[in-house]
């Protein structure tokens, strides 16, 4: 996954699992400093059921975001990226609700 400058993005803080097992991070582009929060979401048993989720949030909610926040802060956000087997490989922005 890319920042919006183009730099790789780089593991900053790992939040863990929310309720639903989906799994929530912190990345940190090393070039601009920008922070972004990652939600990723997969039923094993389900094939093409693996989707993601990516938003730029403040530096203040890369230090207070849980994984049980992760999908309410990424919903409140004006726009972020999504993909995933789910999607096709497709890879979009959107708002709004993260429907699972």
């Amino acid at each position: 996954m890319r920042c919006r400058c183009g730099e790789a993005l780089e593991s900053f803080r790992y939040l863990g699992a929310d309720e639903r097992y989906g799994e929530a991070s912190v990345l940190r582009c090393p070039n601009c400093g920008t922070f972004w929060l990652h939600y990723h979401y997969e039923l094993e048993s389900e094939p093409r059921s693996g989707r993601w989720f990516l938003g730029e949030i403040p530096a203040q909610l890369a230090d207070t975001a849980t994984a049980m926040t992760a999908r309410g802060i990424l919903e409140g956000l004006s726009s972020y990226r999504c993909g995933g087997s789910y999607f096709n490989g497709e890879t979009f922005e959107t708002s709004g609700a993260i429907l699972l």
